[in-house]
């Protein structure tokens, strides 16, 4: 995620009236807060896909790949719990 992506989705006509946003098969690591996100107002809970050790060329260069990552507007108070099942596959739950 980078302000270049980050900003045409805040400019979309529903962004207002979005309590939370997800997003699959992104290539971050679960450490990663983007700070355009964080600043806007929301947060950002992430889980990386599977580390791989394939040829890295490209967006493909990315140590991880398939994750997902679930962004909350701050102002909503979401509770989020991440667990791991089992190795590399893990689990996002909340409540509101």
């Amino acid at each position: 995620m980078t302000p270049e992506k980050w900003d045409p989705i805040q400019d979309l006509d529903i962004f207002p009236s979005l309590d939370y946003i997800i997003l699959t098969e992104h290539q971050l690591s679960a450490q990663f807060r983007p700070d355009e996100i964080i600043r806007s107002g929301w947060d950002f809970h992430a889980v990386s896909g599977a580390v791989t050790n394939l040829p890295r060329k490209g967006y493909r260069g990315q140590q991880h790949r398939g994750g997902h990552a679930l962004l909350t507007r701050n102002s909503k108070h979401f509770s989020v719990k991440m667990k791991s099942l089992s190795g590399v596959v893990n689990k996002i739950t909340g409540d509101n």
